[in-house]
């Protein structure tokens, strides 16, 4: 019911082509959902659709929206007082007012910026390591939620831990459903690159042809980080 929301902007273009990101945070769960963006107007058209999302899934209003006072969110006033959601902004220069969705960016890219750095990625990869790091957030205890991670106290039952990976390292993904002919290598070396959102799958990238693999089955080389220098 209570919703914060804000707009990060990143100094280096993302690998692809993002430049910014929409940080939507839950109140009482402090569960995260993270959206990369190409430009700021995007913002409204994302929160239509992620306000569909949520009230269809969680049968719930969303009754409360907390934001700063940007031109991305007041283009959203119109939409929001047609379906009854109060939106509330932070005066200029008080940041703390929306002080959840502000801690939140700083969580976000801290942790994003360390699994680039242990993974020794180029800063260009952050879209991938952000999402890796809301997706960890999102399944770490806190003393915020009385020790519950956000998604076990969002929807009900805890997380999988079984399937987490060392983000950037080495992996050979089974890419026979991608084949053409049936000479083509049944696997590749790739880099682990994060979660599908959409599967139960793993997404790979093969570095000298810059394409991402989708793939359920996996197999993952945990020491072994392509992009490190050698030891």
């Amino acid at each position: 019911q209570y919703i914060y929301t804000d707009v990060w902007s990143s100094p280096i273009i993302s690998v692809d082509q993002y430049k910014y990101y929409l940080v939507l945070v839950d109140h009482y769960t402090r569960y995260t959902w993270c959206y990369p963006l190409k430009q700021k107007s995007q913002v409204r058209e994302t929160f239509i659709a992620f306000k569909a999302l949520v009230e269809v899934h969680f049968a719930s209003k969303i009754r409360n929206l907390f934001s700063d006072n940007g031109g991305e969110f007041v283009a959203l006033r119109s939409f929001l007082s047609e379906h009854g959601i109060s939106h509330f902004t932070s005066p200029p220069h008080t940041p703390e007012h929306n002080g959840i969705a502000e801690r939140k960016h700083r969580h976000i890219v801290e942790t994003g910026l360390t699994l680039l750095h242990q993974a020794s990625l180029p800063t260009k990869y952050w879209t991938y390591a952000f999402a890796v790091a809301v997706y960890l957030i999102n399944r770490l205890p806190s003393q915020v939620t009385d020790a519950i991670s956000p998604y076990a106290k969002l929807f009900g039952r805890p997380p999988n831990y079984l399937k987490l990976r060392v983000f950037g390292c080495l992996c050979f993904p089974w890419l026979r459903p991608y084949n053409t002919h049936k000479l083509q290598p049944r696997s590749l070396p790739c880099i682990f690159m994060g979660y599908s959102l959409t599967q139960s799958a793993y997404m790979c990238l093969h570095l000298p042809t810059g394409r991402l693999y989708v793939s359920r089955h996996v197999q993952f080389v945990e020491n072994q980080c392509p992009y490190a220098a050698p030891k």
